[in-house]
């Protein structure tokens, strides 16, 4: 089984960028650091077994293999695993490596430290349009209800973005 690296290097050029969250995932990929993401289409969660399996999806749809994958979720790093508080998911980033031609898959807890409670990072995301607006930047209208998402066929679940 492949090593996760934890060096300072940076990681290598193109870079799979992804957004994890209860319903939907949202990918793009970064050919270098001059270039624009490359989007794909949201994918839901709920189609697909394991996030392998999405990220297989959207390989097959993109002309430039990542070499380097940039993950944000909401889950404890148990060991090799991360199992999602938000759906069935379990992202094990070393088979993820093994399996999908990705050299490193950056584990933001291993390689830094936990972030705190409430705490957001948006990386190249595209989120930061909505920071102004904290419904859409959320997922959830004033009285903290769920905002079903516009790209699902499906109504999101209670509590989740």
């Amino acid at each position: 089984m492949p090593e996760l690296n934890h060096s300072d290097a940076p990681l290598p050029f193109p870079i799979l960028i992804g957004d994890i969250g209860g319903t939907n995932a949202r990918f793009s990929i970064l050919a270098d650091a001059n270039s624009e993401q490359e989007h794909f289409p949201v994918v839901q969660t709920a189609n697909f077994e394991t996030i392998d399996d999405a990220i297989r999806l959207i390989l097959e749809k993109s002309k430039v293999q990542p070499r380097a994958a940039i993950l944000a979720m909401a889950g404890p790093v148990q060991g090799d695993e991360i199992p999602l508080t938000n759906c069935d998911w379990v992202i094990r980033p070393k088979t993820m490596i093994a399996n999908l031609g990705i050299e490193d898959v950056l584990v933001w807890e291993r390689r830094f430290k936990k972030l705190p409670n409430s705490c957001c990072v948006a990386m190249l995301s595209g989120w930061a349009k909505h920071v102004g607006d904290a419904a859409k930047y959320t997922g959830k209208d004033a009285s903290g209800a769920t905002i079903p998402d516009s790209n699902s066929s499906r109504p999101a679940r209670p509590n989740q973005v």
